[in-house]
């Protein structure tokens, strides 16, 4: 191998490490579970189907895949204000603060509830319930 060649190699090397890892660091893809459950809020707002299913699992993407496939999505505005979210080993349970919107008629702030898990490298929504009796002290996601 020519000399120069190598030494250029050599020398790119750590710039290419650097350059590879901006790019990884640079993902778009959430890692908290607060992070998936305002992705996934979205999602199903504005009917992004392949993304609600990315970022579920289980029953849940189930039964989504089969309702959307008889029942046409109606888009509708949500604004997420907070997400409080308490892990417990691979699991976690998520409660959120929206504001929601169907075709101009505001109904306030609602609460949702989502039971989460680690699956295959994320945090996956597994299942969508009321939030009765679940009370979290401070909001870790906020949004302005």
């Amino acid at each position: 191998m020519n000399q120069n060649l190598m030494k250029e190699t050599l020398i790119k090397s750590p710039y290419l490490a650097i350059l590879f890892l901006t790019l990884v660091s640079c993902s778009t893809e959430p890692d908290t579970p607060e992070e998936v459950v305002k992705e996934f809020t979205e999602a199903i707002a504005n009917c992004e189907q392949d993304k609600v299913l990315e970022l579920s699992t289980g029953d849940f993407a189930v039964f989504y895949k089969e309702t959307n496939e008889y029942n046409p999505c109606t888009k509708y505005n949500t604004q997420v204000k907070c997400v409080q979210c308490e892990i417990e080993g691979n699991s976690a349970i998520c409660k959120s603060i929206e504001e929601r919107s169907f075709y101009g008629v505001k109904y306030g702030q609602m609460e949702f509830c989502y039971d989460m898990l680690w699956t295959d490298g994320s945090w996956k929504v597994s299942n969508t319930r009321e939030c009765l009796f679940i009370e979290f002290d401070e909001c870790k996601l906020e949004i302005d």
